[in-house]
């Protein structure tokens, strides 16, 4: 049983990360204005002094969500694998 709930946990998160990485290819506007303010840090108060490395470069903005992508991808692709190789251990 511990074993089958490992590999449904490890599977469900393969899964998610599966479908936020579908999800932000597919309507890759609707998460881009979010980075972009991250980057900008544009809500910090007026007298931070980390606001020097603030990103504005729409480049920065899309190389940034691009690499998130990546890292979702491979993520969920990571545990997939990791779920197929628990399943044929078990």
């Amino acid at each position: 049983v511990p074993r089958v709930c490992q590999i449904l946990l490890v599977s469900a998160v393969a899964l998610h990360l599966g479908l936020v990485a579908f999800n932000n290819l597919t309507d890759y506007g609707s998460n881009l204005p979010f980075v972009t303010h991250v980057l900008a840090m544009d809500t910090t108060f007026e007298l931070n002094q980390a606001r020097w490395r603030a990103l504005h470069h729409p480049f920065f903005a899309h190389a940034f969500y691009v690499t998130i992508i990546l890292w979702e991808m491979a993520a969920a692709g990571l545990c997939a694998a990791g779920a197929a190789r628990l399943w044929m251990q078990r």
